[in-house]
């Protein structure tokens, strides 16, 4: 079955009679999924942010739709509150408090540090004694600098316990618990009102939530994922919101490409060889035979160390061999071809590249020699526990961009060492907007930002 690659663009969306790719335009508010408890989780925030609660919380593991959330709440509070949406957590505190005095319309001095604080400060009371409530916005804000995130709390407490000179909303994965630990020791006053923690899909909001992105892409018909599509799309899809709209959509034009009226199990099949995907009950069949196989190995040395110590007997076993990975295809998930027979002493005699090992070396010495001034767009950025995630992204990106300008590189946040992805090499923010504008009309995703190059040091 073609997997999906001739089918894109207007073709699939006219099959099935859409207005727009369902899976991919995840950046419109209004189409806002309200499963998973996130409707009571919005109508909570803007009741917070919109009274003086100082800060709030949000967190949640990667594909568990905090982005999409943040831009919901900034739809929602747009009416009720002068807010100030951060997209690049990257900031320094110099270059925090020229943003917040930009979005403000103030008169920013030439020097910096206690002048510009000043000024910030002297014109968020200004603003306060207007009546008007200002509210930040931080995505990402674990990646935040603790200083940065230190003096956005300190600018959020003036010492009254009944009013603030402005709020925050955070969000961000659990390290920003760790984050804002570090900050308590500048701001012992630093106080989260409200925490809010989101969930993943359920299973059974799989289905509600695919009926939900085709209902906001204008389509009208019976369902159009089968139940048993729905089922692998659940498995496979590990409940990440960003990992389910990626097998959705490519299922979509596998079914295109065959001519089909509807998804079926084989078009999902097909996606998810097409992504170099395995559901989890494949992942966990693997595994379960490489425990046993070990176990195996382990029980025929006790037995050979047992009987050999029995004067004159002698015993033959055959060697356990313990089979490879990608010894389990994909096929096998859904009753379909035979495991291969792994003969003994059989092994490939090259190994495979990795390309995320050969990325990151290059994404290395590309950064001994890129300027510190340069920016790039920062697109992916997970643990280096969710190398699969990164090769899904990769090779959904391959087709989309230039792959040449596609890098991965490795850091550690709090402890924990992190993979990212990033995009281009821009010689100013300005440039690196305007192709940030570019790259969302072709990757409409959410949480992409351009950040300074200095910041991957």
């Amino acid at each position: 079955m073609d997997d999906g690659g001739g089918c894109r663009g207007a073709g699939y969306l006219d099959h099935f009679g859409l207005r727009a790719s369902p899976f991919r335009s995840r950046i419109d508010a209004d189409a806002f999924f309200c499963g998973t408890k996130r409707s009571a989780t919005l109508d909570a925030l803007v009741y917070a942010l919109s009274r003086d609660e100082g800060i709030v919380k949000v967190s949640g593991e990667p594909g568990s739709g905090k982005s999409f959330l943040f831009r919901r709440l900034a739809g929602s509070l747009a009416n009720v509150v002068r807010m100030l949406p951060l997209s690049d957590p990257g900031l320094s505190c110099d270059a925090l408090l020229r943003a917040l005095a930009a979005r403000l319309a103030l008169t920013v001095p030439e020097e910096g540090g206690d002048a510009l604080l000043r000024t910030v400060l002297d014109g968020l009371d200004e603003i306060r004694k207007r009546g008007d409530r200002i509210v930040v916005l931080v995505d990402d804000a674990e990646s935040m600098p603790a200083e940065s995130l230190a003096l956005l709390c300190r600018l959020c407490d003036d010492g009254d316990d009944r009013q603030h000179r402005l709020h925050v909303a955070l969000f961000g994965t659990a390290a920003l618990d760790d984050r804002l630990a570090q900050c308590r020791a500048g701001v012992p006053r630093l106080r989260v009102t409200y925490n809010f923690a989101l969930d993943h899909l359920s299973p059974g909001e799989v289905g509600d939530y695919l009926a939900h992105c085709l209902d906001a892409a204008g389509y009208d018909g019976p369902p159009l994922f089968s139940a048993a599509a729905l089922e692998m799309i659940s498995r496979a899809g590990d409940r990440q919101f960003r990992r389910i709209n990626q097998l959705a959509d490519r299922a979509l034009q596998c079914a295109a490409c065959g001519h089909a009226t509807r998804v079926e199990r084989k078009s999902v099949e097909a996606a998810m060889q097409a992504m170099s995907l395995a559901p989890a009950a494949c992942r966990r069949f693997a595994c379960n035979v490489r425990m046993f196989s070990g176990l195996a190995a382990a029980i025929s040395l006790c037995v050979v160390v047992v009987l050999g110590l029995r004067p004159g007997h002698s015993l033959a076993l055959a060697p356990v061999a313990a089979p490879v990975a990608s010894a389990v295809p994909v096929e096998l998930a859904s009753g379909g071809t035979s495991p291969p027979t792994v003969s003994r002493g059989v092994e490939a005699s090259v190994k495979p590249v990795d390309r995320i090992e050969e990325k990151i070396a290059s994404t290395g010495t590309w950064l001994r020699e890129v300027p510190d001034s340069h920016f790039v767009i920062q697109l992916l950025r997970v643990g280096a526990d969710e190398r699969e995630s990164v090769e899904r992204f990769i090779d959904d990106a391959f087709d989309r961009v230039d792959p040449a300008q596609l890098r991965i590189y490795r850091s550690r946040l709090s402890g924990q060492e992190r993979l990212g992805v990033i995009y281009g090499d821009f010689a100013d923010r300005r440039t690196a907007q305007a192709a940030l504008a570019r790259l969302l009309s072709a990757m409409p995703e959410d949480g992409f930002y351009v950040r300074p190059v200095f910041r991957l040091r």
